[in-house]
């Protein structure tokens, strides 16, 4: 296979192309996601879509990077199975999934709770027996960020999110992932 990237509106993946996923969010892309198989349009050649039959979690997935991501995997074939905080956000992602011609779920969650991590993931492999790409997208930021004024608090916000989060979410898949002979887990930063 080859190394696929993926945009959140169909066409070319070239690395920096830039694009509109809904209101003021942008999405830049700019590296790749990883081996996922052959890349092909599946649009009126009768080929299936390169990700049919995977089924992906993604966090994070109620906005900005998370969801370009959710609605890339889908896009491409997946089940995109949609985890955040904020449930009207993540059914705003799956009403867009949806009128794309995609699947979707919700899976409302906080990741910084390593126990309804395990119990989403719990959940996702019950339903579907496997979690073929995991998406560590959720994250935050606190707006007194800079060195000089940073507190404890802000630091545990920021790590319980972006850092424990991660963690959670990739352990609870792990295992399945390695029963199945594979997987792929993207790890998404940024500095917003």
């Amino acid at each position: 296979g080859r190394y696929r990237a993926f945009d959140a509106v169909g066409g070319s993946s070239r690395p920096g192309r830039r694009f509109k996923i809904g209101g003021p969010v942008w999405f830049t892309f700019t590296s790749t996601y990883g081996k996922l198989g052959r890349v092909a349009s599946a649009e009126g050649n009768g080929m299936a879509k390169p990700l049919t039959g995977k089924v992906a979690w993604i966090t994070g997935a109620g906005t900005g990077i998370g969801q370009a991501g959710a609605f890339a995997l889908a896009e491409d074939g997946a089940l995109a199975v949609l985890s955040g905080r904020r449930r009207e956000a993540l059914e705003g992602t799956a009403k867009q999934i949806a009128a794309a011609g995609g699947t979707s779920e919700i899976e409302p969650l906080d990741v910084a709770d390593g126990k309804a991590v395990e119990t989403a993931a719990a959940g996702i492999l019950k339903r579907h027996g496997r979690v073929d790409i995991l998406g560590n997208s959720a994250g935050l930021n606190v707006t007194k960020r800079n060195w000089d004024v940073v507190d404890n608090a802000g630091w545990d916000t920021v790590v319980g999110i972006d850092l424990d989060g991660a963690f959670y979410a990739t352990r609870a898949v792990l295992g399945a992932m390695r029963a199945a002979g594979g997987g792929l887990v993207i790890n998404i930063s940024s500095w917003a």
